[in-house]
């Protein structure tokens, strides 16, 4: 029996694996998260050299930790928290929120912000800290007097 022409052969289906679409090519650039897009790659290699039961395994993995982003991200946090995180003042956090620029996840008396919608500090603003010991001080004080 003569192979069918790459054109007429019936492609399978994909397996889907729950919390994950599956592959295509706008899929792949819709997963944002590289270690998510990692583990995807491992296990399409796994399955390319028959481990299929470990592929599933990875597959699964991924799945679960796409879930557990996604759940992350949905969290609302006070204003005290989201201050904690983002690096901004949780005063300036509530006019963002009263202002529309960050949707409010909790209610009017009450404003949260979700995880995902915590706007946070770059590092090249952020404010370093800088170790001071005592003789440092003393040396300043010395020079500027």
């Amino acid at each position: 029996m003569a192979a069918k022409p790459p054109s007429l052969r019936r492609e399978r289906p994909r397996r889907r694996i729950r919390g994950i679409p599956a592959k295509t090519e706008s899929s792949a650039s819709e997963v944002a998260d590289p270690l998510i897009v990692g583990l995807l790659s491992e296990a399409a290699v796994l399955r390319k050299w028959g481990c299929t039961e470990l592929a599933s395994a990875v597959e699964r993995m991924a799945a679960e930790f796409q879930n557990s982003r996604h759940q992350e991200a949905q969290v609302a946090l006070t204003l005290e928290e989201a201050s904690q995180i983002g690096g901004y003042s949780a005063s300036h956090i509530g006019r963002l929120v009263r202002s529309g620029k960050i949707p409010n996840a909790g209610r009017t008396g009450a404003p949260r912000v979700a995880y995902a919608d915590v706007p946070r500090k770059s590092l090249a603003s952020a404010s370093v800290q800088r170790q001071v010991d005592a003789k440092q001080i003393v040396r300043l004080a010395i020079k500027r007097s």
